[in-house]
């Protein structure tokens, strides 16, 4: 029995220096060979072997593979130049959208009272999507100045446009004091949701400063938007905190309901660009409704109908939760602004702003879920289908 202790403890012994000395020289391999980067977010076997037979041979290897998105299927290491982050791959620009202009009711206009300072980019929506984390992530960048920054609600916001028709030099005086004096900030941008759903601020825009700056889009489940929506207004107390989400649907299908009328049948479960268009400002007078505000059909077409297609960039939502510093890049590359080193990227992305009540888990009762995927399904349908995110965005409740 001593012999057999003796023997056990040996083996034990050499076991354990065994494994140390092979996680010496694995650390030691890995900080030889930068080149070797670890991403652990959905691995599937198959696809890694898949990646791992794609590199073999080569002075380089990916261990893990992107999630089902539009992004590559083999991991980008941005620590070495590679040509693929020079694509859009998490997002869409203006002019890949193959959308008929013949359905546009506002076109174009000129433009009659260009005013100096207008800022290069304007962040149109969508509520709740990430809107305040962008613009606060980009806020970062040496040569990038944002409207009334700080990161607080409202950061990067002005609510000039959806606000004003008329630019004259005092209200335009007023407009450019939301942003702060920088000599070295070679662009400015502002970040306000109202200026997707309020159907007459392109023409505003363009009338104002012309049709060079940026625009950009996200675009959220609409599903979980409207609860991550209602979860806000009871955090900002707009809601009290017993309020039911149940009840409020049901407040805001009504109001919906009612501005819908006979524009839109929402049980034919079927929409065409011309009706989606005529809902552009069916609720303009109305407060904000949690449920229009998921018609982004609706939205965009009336941007693709006023604004340069080239000067546009969707962005989904769910992408840019996922990787904000993929998406951060290919709007800095959008914007023709130096990207920004990965350590830079991985430091300014690792807050998220305007963050809404994480604890508290909100569910539509089956009725009212109903009601919803009918509402959203078909605007949806073509949407995904527009955007060519059929295959990689999936939206369900």
């Amino acid at each position: 029995r001593c012999v057999k202790m003796v023997t056990e403890k040996v083996t034990l012994k050499r076991i354990v220096v065994f494994n140390i000395v092979l996680l010496i020289c694995w650390f030691a391999y890995l900080h030889a060979n930068p080149w070797i980067e670890l991403q652990t977010s959905n691995i599937d076997s198959y696809e890694l072997g898949k990646a791992f037979q794609q590199n073999k041979g080569q002075n380089k290897m990916w261990i893990g593979v992107a999630t089902k998105s539009t992004f590559p299927k083999e991991a980008v290491s941005t620590s070495v130049p590679d040509s693929r982050l020079e694509k859009y791959t998490l997002t869409i620009r203006g002019d890949e959208i193959q959308f008929d202009h013949s359905y546009c009711k506002s076109v174009a206009i000129s433009q009659s009272e260009q005013h100096e300072g207008c800022p290069s980019l304007f962040i149109i929506g969508t509520r709740k999507g990430g809107t305040t984390s962008l613009i606060n992530y980009l806020s970062k960048h040496p040569n990038f100045k944002v409207a009334n920054p700080g990161g607080g609600l409202q950061s990067g916001e002005t609510f000039f446009f959806n606000r004003h028709d008329k630019f004259d030099d005092s209200t335009w005086r007023t407009y450019l004091s939301n942003f702060p004096k920088d000599s070295n900030a070679n662009l400015s941008g502002e970040s306000t949701v109202f200026y997707s759903t309020n159907c007459l601020v392109p023409n505003r825009i363009q009338r104002a400063c012309g049709s060079k700056a940026k625009i950009v889009y996200l675009l959220r489940n609409p599903y979980r938007r409207f609860e991550s929506n209602y979860l806000m207004r009871v955090k900002t107390k707009v809601y009290g905190p017993k309020s039911d989400i149940n009840a409020i649907f049901e407040e805001e299908w009504k109001q919906l309901s009612v501005v819908l009328g006979s524009r839109y049948n929402y049980n034919q479960r079927t929409i065409n660009m011309s009706v989606a268009l005529d809902l552009n400002c069916a609720m303009q007078k109305g407060a904000p409704n949690l449920l229009y505000d998921g018609l982004y059909l609706t939205f965009l077409a009336n941007w693709l109908c006023v604004w340069p297609a080239e000067n546009m960039l969707v962005i989904n939502s769910e992408e840019f939760f996922k990787m904000p510093g993929k998406i951060v890049q290919q709007v800095l590359l959008f914007l023709g602004l130096d990207n920004l080193s990965d350590e830079t990227l991985s430091a300014i992305t690792s807050s998220v702003y305007n963050k809404g009540i994480q604890s508290k888990s909100v569910s539509l009762n089956s009725r009212n879920r109903m009601l919803i995927q009918n509402l959203y399904e078909p605007f949806n349908s073509k949407l995904l289908d527009l955007l060519q995110w059929t295959s990689s965005v999936d939206w369900v409740y």
